[in-house]
């Protein structure tokens, strides 16, 4: 029974010093909208790198597109729509000029593989 309490002890005291820890690396972490911006973009380019085996040339053509439909849907969200099937609609255009252009991009056995991964999203 001294061994559970002496765990629990010790748990406790790893869990404090955890939360210690993270609340003062918090503090110190500037969390701006381009970290944001730039975390999002490079982690769905990097999706798109590893699952359809971009190349360099269209690697840096998806990211370009990312960037900018990040910040279309950016402006959507912080505009002045307070019509929220007004949104959706211009969400759904915005998404799907976003797709137009990455299917230029990739080629024809990369746009067969997003066809049936799209198919199998909407079951």
């Amino acid at each position: 029974m001294g061994t559970r309490i002496q765990l629990i002890e010790a748990f406790g005291a790893f869990l404090l010093l955890t939360i210690l820890a993270l609340t003062s690396a918090w503090d110190c972490y500037e969390y701006t909208d381009d970290a944001v911006r730039e975390s999002s973009v490079t982690h769905s380019t990097w999706e798109f790198q590893h699952l359809f085996d971009l190349d360099d040339d269209q690697t840096t053509q998806i990211k370009q597109i990312n960037y900018e439909f990040y910040d279309k849907v950016s402006d959507a969200y912080a505009g002045d729509i307070f019509d929220e099937p007004a949104l959706e609609a211009e969400i759904d255009a915005i998404m799907d000029n976003r797709q137009e252009r990455i299917m230029k991009v990739l080629n024809a056995y990369q746009r067969r593989k997003w066809e049936m991964l799209s198919l199998g999203n909407r079951q």
